[in-house]
């Protein structure tokens, strides 16, 4: 079950919310997938039974020809699986908090942003360390990051 619904509720002003609820699983499975623990009914790897997001968007044209943006973003993960068999590991769920600030005319844009506010550890797979040992390999989004981006369009 997938939903998203967005407001504008301003001439300036824009929320936008999402929803997803999964509920994957395996209905069959082939002896080469029995043979590294998979059974029917296991939960689909890498799929969260919920996950969800909020947004808000402020943009407005100042006086000068300049455009200003203000953007926001709440993102959530639930708990999720990142393998399946004798490998899998529970991966924990996670919230992420996006900000950013932009000021833009014609030619020039440049953007003050911070990702992953609250410098959450939010991982996205790994592997088992029963398989891999304390030294088990995973990839985790980046933590919290603030930069400055600027372009000039000709």
């Amino acid at each position: 079950i997938e939903t998203e619904i967005t407001a504008q509720l301003t001439n300036d002003f824009r929320i936008s919310a999402g929803y997803t609820y999964t509920d994957a699983s395996f209905k069959e499975v082939s002896p080469a997938g029995a043979a590294t623990g998979v059974s029917p009914g296991d939960v689909l790897p890498g799929t969260p039974e919920s996950s969800g997001n909020l947004m808000g968007a402020y943009s407005r044209e100042l006086n000068n020809g300049w455009w200003l943006d203000i953007n926001g973003s709440l993102t959530y993960s639930d708990d999720r699986l990142s393998a399946i068999g004798n490998d899998d590991v529970l991966l924990s769920s996670y919230t992420l908090v996006n900000a950013s600030f932009s000021l833009s005319n014609e030619n020039w844009s440049a953007t003050l942003f911070v990702d992953n506010l609250t410098d959450e550890d939010a991982r996205l797979t790994a592997l088992s360390d029963v398989t891999w040992g304390p030294l088990a390999p995973s990839v985790a989004r980046r933590p919290r990051t603030i930069g400055v981006r600027a372009t000039y369009s000709f």
